[in-house]
Parts: C-alpha cells; sequence; structure tokens
C-alpha cells in the first residue's frame, strides 16, 4: 500500500474518471473533445462522512469534479448530473429521495468549466437512487453512437430494487453502444460488488478509489485502447495484372488531386498496371502509400514494397523521380511517389499513353491510396531558386532540438486530410503499438521543415522485458500535399520509445523548390503531413491486430519550418481541371471495428460541391 497525502482521493478520483472516459470508444474527429459523457455523482447523506485522511468524502468528491471540468476541452460533449441533494434520509423523505435526481448539464448543454459553481453548490443530503439516475443519465445521450456514464458512489443503492445491476443490464440489452464505468470511494464489499457489476455488464470498468495500488492497476486497464487504422479513400480502382486489362485512370489536377484506392491483385514478385495519357505541357505527380492491416509486424514480417513506374507501351520510361513505397518492418502504412517528366519536352515523354504500373516484392498489402495530379509547368518560376535544384541538408545541419514550450491543439488523423487545419510548434498525443498518426504542417516554398518527438510518458515502461522495451520506437516521416513521401535526414533514424524524454530530431533533405522534383519530392510548397507511427517488432504476447488493447504512450512532437519564405511559381490552368475532383474519404475505420480513441474526420465534396464534415467526438481528456 502507498502512502497517500492530503487530498490524493480527490485527485484518484480525477484520474479515474478521465482515464475511464478515455476508455470508451470514440466516434471521429476533433482531437480536442470527448464522446457524450454523463458524469453521475453521488451527492447522498453518507457523503459528509470522511475519507481515511479525515477529510470529507463530498468536499474530496466536487475537489475531483471541478479538476476533471477544468480539464475537460471548452466543446466536449459532456453532461453531468446527481443525487441526493434535494430531500433528507428519513424513511419518509424515501419516496421523494428516490427521484431527487438532478441533472446540471445535458451533454453539450454548457461548457464543462461553467459547471464548477454548481459542483460547489452541492449539499449532500439524501437517499443513494443509482439505477433510477443510470436511466436519467442515458435517456440524456444520443441514441447512436458511442456514449459513457462515469458513476462515483460511495455505498450502495438505497432505493432498489429493481437492483442497480439489473437496471444495467436492461440497458445494455437495448443494443446500445453505452458504456458504464464506476468508481467505489470508500465502499464495503457489497456496494463494491454491486459497482463491479454494473460495470462489468456494460464492459466498463471499476476502479477502487480507497486504495491506490488497485487503483492503479484499475486505471491501466481502464486507459487501453485499440489503434486506430488508416482511412481510405471510398472511390476504388482495380489494376490489372497485365498491360491488356489495365484500366486507364482519370486525372486530378494540382487544384484538385484525384485520390483512389488502387485495388492490387493480391501476388508476390509481380506488376500492377494502369494507363494515364498527359497533356502537352504538363508533368503527372503520384502520391502512392501502401497499406497493410493495422498491427505490429515481428523482425522482417510484413515487409513490402510497391516501385513506381511510368513508361511507354515500347519500355521507354517518362519518369523524372521516383521512390517506392515500402516497409521493412511491417504493419505500417508507408508513402512513395512518383514526378514525370514534361510531356512533349523531354526525352521518352511524348506518348499518347503511359502505363502506370509497380513492381511488387514481398507480402505487398491490396490497398494503395493514390493520389494522382496532373502539374502544367510553371508560367512564371518565381523566385529564381525555383529554377534549380535546392541545395541538400545533412543531419550535422539541423538546428539542435528545440524547446517544445506550448502545447497547442491539433487535428490529429489517421491519413492525410487536405482540409485539415495546420499546426506549427509543440503538439501531445498518445498513440498505441502499431498505430501511425498524421499531423499537417505549413512548409512554402523555400523553406524545409524539422520536427522533433520525445515520449512524455510510458505507462508501460517497467513492466516489458528488455527485448520488448528496445523493440518499440516512434518514427517519423514527411509527405507533401500529394501523399508524396519526402526524404528527411536524422543523426538518429528513429527514437526508443524507452527513452522517455529524449529530443529526437529529423529534417527534411530539401528546402522546397519546385527544380526539385527531378531529384526528391520536396518540390510543391504549402501544407505537409507529418506521419509518426509507433513500430514494436518484439512483443511478448505476440504482435498486435485490429482487436489488441494497449496502453497509450504520450508523446510530443515539435514541427518547425525553417528558412525563408520565397515567391512560388504561378501555374497555368491545367488542361483536364475542369474534369476531376476531389474523392471522398470512407468513412469506415479498417483498424477499429468500434472506433475506439481518437477516430477521425470524415470529409466528402458531392457533386453540387456542398462539403460535408461529420464529426464526432474523440476521448481526449487528459491533460495536453
Amino acid at each position: 500500500m502507498f502512502g497517500r497525502p492530503p487530498l490524493v482521493t480527490a485527485v484518484s478520483i480525477i484520474a479515474t474518471i478521465a482515464l475511464m472516459v478515455l476508455a470508451t470508444p470514440p466516434v471521429a474527429t476533433a482531437a480536442d473533445a470527448l464522446a457524450p459523457t454523463v458524469v453521475v455523482l453521488d451527492a447522498s447523506g453518507s457523503m459528509t462522512e470522511t475519507d481515511a485522511n479525515g477529510q470529507m468524502r463530498m468536499d474530496a468528491a466536487k475537489q475531483a469534479a471541478n479538476d476533471f471540468l477544468g480539464q475537460a476541452p471548452e466543446n466536449a460533449q459532456l453532461g453531468l448530473v446527481t443525487y441526493g441533494t434535494g430531500t433528507g434520509s428519513s424513511d419518509a423523505e424515501k419516496e421523494a429521495g428516490c427521484r431527487d435526481i438532478t441533472v446540471l448539464s445535458k451533454p453539450g448543454e454548457r461548457r464543462p468549466q461553467d459547471l464548477t459553481r454548481d459542483v460547489d453548490g452541492l449539499q449532500p443530503r439524501g437517499y443513494t437512487p443509482i439505477g433510477n439516475s443510470l436511466l436519467k443519465a442515458n435517456e440524456l445521450l444520443p441514441r447512436e453512437g458511442a456514449r459513457s456514464i462515469v458513476l462515483v458512489s460511495d455505498g450502495i443503492d438505497t432505493c432498489a430494487p429493481p437492483p442497480v445491476c439489473e437496471v444495467a443490464k436492461q440497458l445494455k440489452a437495448q443494443g446500445t453502444e453505452l458504456v458504464v464505468h464506476t468508481i467505489g470511494f470508500m465502499v464495503d464489499d457489497a456496494a463494491r460488488a454491486e459497482l463491479e457489476c454494473v460495470a462489468q455488464v456494460t464492459g466498463g470498468t471499476y476502479a477502487d478509489a480507497s486504495s491506490a495500488e488497485s487503483l492503479s492497476a484499475t486505471l491501466k486497464q481502464a486507459s487501453q485502447r485499440k489503434a486506430e487504422g488508416y482511412q481510405l479513400p471510398s472511390e476504388e480502382v482495380e489494376f490489372a495484372s497485365d498491360k491488356e486489362g489495365a484500366p486507364q485512370l482519370e486525372l486530378g489536377t494540382l487544384e484538385k488531386p484525384r485520390r483512389v484506392t488502387a485495388k492490387m491483385p493480391r501476388r508476390e514478385g509481380k506488376k500492377s498496371f494502369a494507363k494515364v495519357s498527359i497533356p502537352q505541357g504538363h508533368r503527372l505527380a503520384v502520391g502512392l502509400t501502401g497499406v497493410p492491416p493495422i498491427g505490429t509486424q515481428r523482425v522482417l514480417e510484413g515487409k513490402f514494397q510497391y516501385a513506381p513506374n511510368l513508361k511507354s507501351a515500347d519500355d521507354l520510361s517518362c519518369q523524372a523521380s521516383a521512390t517506392p513505397a515500402g516497409d521493412a518492418d511491417g504493419g505500417r502504412p508507408m508513402s512513395g511517389y512518383l514526378i514525370s517528366g514534361v510531356q512533349g519536352k523531354d526525352d521518352y515523354c511524348d506518348e499518347d499513353f503511359y502505363y502506370l504500373y509497380f513492381d511488387e516484392m514481398w507480402e505487398v498489402p491490396e490497398n494503395v491510396d493514390l493520389t494522382l495530379a496532373l502539374v502544367p509547368e510553371p508560367d512564371n518560376f518565381g523566385d529564381d531558386s525555383n529554377k534549380s535544384v535546392a541545395k541538400p541538408r545533412a543531419a550535422g545541419d539541423l538546428e539542435a532540438p528545440v524547446d517544445t514550450g506550448d502545447i497547442v491543439s491539433a487535428q490529429l488523423m489517421t491519413q492525410p486530410d487536405s482540409d485539415a487545419a495546420e499546426v506549427t510548434g509543440s503538439v501531445e498525443a498518445e498513440i498505441v503499438e502499431g498505430e501511425t498518426q498524421y499531423f499537417a504542417v505549413p512548409v512554402e516554398w523555400g523553406q524545409a521543415l524539422n520536427a522533433t518527438i520525445e515520449v512524455v510518458e510510458d505507462p508501460r515502461q517497467h513492466d516489458l522485458d528488455p527485448f520488448e522495451r528496445t523493440a518499440r520506437a516512434l518514427e517519423l516521416h514527411v509527405l507533401n500535399q500529394l501523399g508524396q513521401l519526402e526524404e528527411i535526414v536524422w543523426e538518429q533514424s528513429l527514437l526508443r520509445v524507452e527513452e522517455i524524454g529524449k529530443k529526437h530530431t529529423v529534417g527534411t533533405k530539401y528546402p522546397i523548390s519546385y527544380a526539385n522534383a527531378t531529384e526528391d519530392a520536396a518540390w510543391l510548397g504549402g501544407k505537409h503531413f507529418v506521419q509518426v507511427s509507433f513500430t514494436s517488432t518484439h512483443r511478448e504476447d505476440g504482435p498486435t491486430d485490429a482487436t489488441t488493447e494497449i496502453i497509450p504512450v504520450k508523446y510530443r512532437l515539435t514541427l518547425t519550418p525553417v528558412g525563408k519564405k520565397v515567391q512560388g511559381p504561378e501555374f497555368k490552368q491545367s488542361a483536364t481541371q475542369s474534369k476531376t475532383s476531389t474523392t471522398e474519404t470512407s468513412a469506415e475505420n479498417e483498424g477499429s471495428p468500434v472506433n475506439r480513441t481518437l477516430v477521425y474526420a470524415l470529409v466528402g465534396v458531392t457533386t453540387l460541391a456542398v462539403i460535408a464534415l461529420i464529426f464526432a467526438i474523440v476521448m481526449a481528456l487528459r491533460k495536453r
């Protein structure tokens, strides 16, 4: 048993509430909001008693609730219900006391921070109608989607029957996605059994706030979650296994790239074909990301490579530069790119059509996120730096890791999203093994990007054997707005998770210049994406998959564009601009059937050009 300083009960309650809410499946995009949740707070007469440290239970509960409300995002879909404040606890008052339930706020009705005064005014007096409170809380929640109730109580339901566990079973039997987490505050065995039953039948967790050891163990369990998978575009194109069956691809423009899911024939060591036509005076820019099933792999398992090619029917290459999409570790999305020469200008680039095909190696995934854009040669190159390849940077040219400073909010994504808000500065996020996350950042013409990452917290660090600790790493990559992988430089290729507090910096090799198109994907200024992947090549429990629940690691990422911004090129209108449109992104998340912990934005552009942003709520209540 650990020692407990004053107010530790309040701290343990708030930590328990926050981490229990984290265990609820989220349903979409905003990284600073949570799934609809109602907190039910006990204000019955027994809350006037003292805890193990002599503090009145209600005072500890108020402190915990207010800390919780203060940490919640302003737009949180958070409700608050209390019971026991309107009547006494005499036998004559029981009928009224069992209806004594007060709704302080429906989810989303008020800012969480505005509820603290209501909490401060609570006076514990009456009965403990837990079952009726659960029914009331459930009424306040949406009928569909992930949602939760967090119940804090110091005793049994004094208004039963029906038994509170039967009430919980009835709620679960409705087929809802409701999860109830319970916290026993200085409870006896009977109350603990009752609260544990409520949590168990609804798929929630129970924590005992009277025991530091049991609370710590329960919090670890409560904070586990599944990895979020990559969201592929909903439009699909079937590539062919030979040239004769190759489909003709419709191409997008620089303003409206065409993004599709390329379905590849699953054959090791083969090729997959499509055809493209390039207008005079244009380049074709291709971004590709191989998307394997979510999870981790053992060393040398799950590796893959898609090497892009652009050749004529006579097998003459029209590409200016290219990098394969491949992963030697397996289990994570990895990107590559291809940029063609200028049609009608460069060698071997004057054909009516070309074969865009991929040489495949190892265990290639079936799905490739493919972005296609025609890029007209600029009318005006802007700054002279766009006429020559930029001077490459080396690892020694990177500035010292920056002080991460204040934490800013950011949209956390499971895949690049052209509509995502850009961020510079430091962000904090949580990630589990086998997961990949993306952040949007502006990198303008003439600039390069530095990215510094450090592990802030790893709850499992002392529970792993040495081999498993050294096998866990965070790795960074950088893509331009077309999903094309840019080369990066570093002193060390990855950051081992066990190196908590160590700052690891990578940087793009080339400052942005249009002339880089013959060397690298750093040819296009504007929105970029930083990819963070959590790999693990050795786990005692075996590789993870979409069903594995793991305790997240918390990290801090600092994004710093460096260098002087210059005038970029002016591109004339593409010959096919009127024929292209951005594609919709699938609402399906292949890595999480129940959409747990942080899930991200569904963006679609309809034929009427009306943008529909459907978002629900991510469960990130812990303080950034």
